[in-house]
């Protein structure tokens, strides 16, 4: 009987510990700090996740459209935030895509995937839009300038998060609340 009350109490306190959601965890970030995204989410209108990884060619090609958007946004209170998950890329590699694409947001090492299963990211670049209490908004593609991973048009004609974060802003419906992402997959 004392064995099944100790097994019940760690699994209280094992409990306790680990965050229910993404949105309630302290994450590693790709310059040697933590991420507190409880912290982040307080302090913002809205978060956008972006899923990335270093060696995704559409994930490099998006990295100019993702400082064009955190410079728009910037003084709307809307946070970016890169997410790379898995345990293929080091800290290391990922400082040094942030560096050489100038990218000015925070990068979370998701190395057991807890963020991009949560929210069901599967492909990058991809993106979640969250609320000021981490509920998604948004989820799926920037815009619709990828066709597949070898087709691209040549400008974007749909703008699926731009077109989230200003009707969100608005507090207007979200029309798209969901599209399919074209990438390469997480894992």
């Amino acid at each position: 009987m004392n064995f099944v009350r100790i097994l019940i109490v760690l699994f209280v306190l094992v409990s306790a510990c680990k965050p229910k959601t993404p949105i309630e965890g302290v994450f590693p970030t790709s310059d040697g700090g933590k991420l507190d995204m409880a912290y982040h989410v307080e302090q913002t209108q809205a978060i956008v996740l972006f899923y990335l990884s270093p060696q995704c060619p559409l994930s490099v090609n998006y990295t100019k459209k993702i400082n064009e958007m955190q410079q728009e946004y910037q003084d709307k209170y809307i946070e970016f935030i890169g997410v790379i998950s898995g345990s293929h890329y080091s800290a290391q590699e990922a400082e040094q895509f942030k560096s050489k694409y100038d990218l000015k947001m925070e990068i979370i090492m998701d190395k057991n995937f807890l963020i991009s299963n949560f929210y069901n990211a599967s492909v990058t670049p991809s993106v979640n839009l969250l609320d000021s209490t981490g509920a998604v908004q948004y989820a799926g593609s920037i815009d619709n300038w990828a066709v597949s991973l070898r087709r691209k048009r040549i400008a974007a004609t749909q703008f699926y998060l731009e077109d989230a974060i200003d009707a969100y802003l608005a507090g207007a419906p979200i029309i798209t609340r969901e599209t399919e992402a074209i990438g390469c997959i997480i894992e």
